[in-house]
């Protein structure tokens, strides 16, 4: 019966129409599988712990999708926490995952810099951990990583090349890697053009409101900027509001770019140009590169890289 259920190959073929039986008595009882009792006799549960640093960000929705489909194709499944940006949270998170008998760990937008003890521990019990998104300074972990520092260059010399000089970058106020990455991008840009003069970063929150405040903040200034390159598509979106209401027009008066490419990007008034960042190819190699740590195929501070492209919209100029 238990290898029927869980889908087990047995020495003795077992007839479709009894695994039929099976399946409809153990629905009818209400029979699960335990799967402590499996992991205890395996040594594995075939759950992977997925720990999001802050789950209400867009930007991860496509990622856990991967992540799901991809585990279930390796026929491993998912628990599912999320740290709300908060270091405390992220450390008992991790804590409690241990202890659930999970297979592997991982962790996107994270971890975060303010410490993980955790983390460290998980290290010592050698629980296999993927950070996606977020290179990881602290104990040897998988990562999977975009290239933001790339991605902020590439966003800042799109701008210049379009013939800007005064460009603005609105930053996000969080003490996180990606950030300070974008917005050295940003700054070797604008260094390598002889630009260093022109540079100002007004910082934000990571929504449209936060975009739009700082936005309105960039406008009060005596000397408004010709282009403003956004952390990403939903600050984007507030910095296109805030133009607007200052009665100045995308991208005749002021050009915009974001970060991310988010599916509604393609649908802001103008179409936002921004950095595409192959969410489903974090979420699918993250999964893969955990795989092969849980199998000691690989080591664990194997670190896979993804490189940003730019996508050209109307929101800096571009006409169809």
């Amino acid at each position: 019966m238990s290898k029927v259920l869980n889908e087990k190959t047995t020495r003795v073929p077992i007839s479709e129409g009894t695994q039929e039986r099976i399946r409809t008595l153990a629905k009818k009882f209400g029979y699960q599988p335990s799967i402590l009792a499996r992991a205890l006799k395996t040594k594995k549960t075939e759950i992977v712990g997925v720990l999001v640093l802050d789950i209400s960000d867009p930007y991860y929705n496509t990622v856990l999708y991967e992540i799901d489909r991809t585990l279930d194709q390796y026929k491993h499944r998912l628990l599912l926490s999320s740290a709300h940006q908060s270091p405390r949270r992220e450390e008992l998170y991790i804590e409690m995952l241990q202890s659930k008998y999970i297979d592997g760990i991982l962790i996107i937008g994270g971890p975060h810099p303010s410490g993980n003890r955790a983390l460290q521990e998980l290290k010592r019990t050698r629980v296999p951990v993927v950070s996606i998104g977020e290179r990881w300074t602290g104990p040897k972990i998988g990562c999977v990583t975009i290239n933001f520092a790339s991605g902020g260059f590439k966003a800042t010399e799109h701008l210049i090349k379009l013939g800007h000089r005064s460009i603005a970058h609105i930053a996000e106020e969080a003490p996180l890697l990606n950030v300070k990455t974008r917005e050295d991008g940003y700054m070797s840009a604008m260094n390598k053009y002889d630009l260093s003069e022109q540079c100002s970063v007004q910082r934000s929150n990571k929504t449209a409101e936060g975009g739009y405040r700082a936005m309105k903040k960039v406008l009060e200034h005596p000397r408004v900027p010709s282009a403003v390159f956004c952390y990403n598509d939903i600050v984007a979106l507030g910095v296109l509001r805030a133009i607007k209401e200052h009665d100045l027009r995308v991208p005749e008066d002021i050009a915009v770019i974001g970060f991310d490419d988010l599916p509604t990007s393609a649908y802001y008034e103008p179409p936002l140009t921004t950095m595409h960042v192959f969410q489903s190819k974090s979420g699918k190699s993250g999964v893969e590169l955990l795989m092969r740590m849980m199998k000691k195929e690989i080591t664990n501070d194997k670190d896979i890289q993804i490189e940003p492209e730019i996508v050209i919209r109307k929101s800096c100029g571009f006409e169809e």
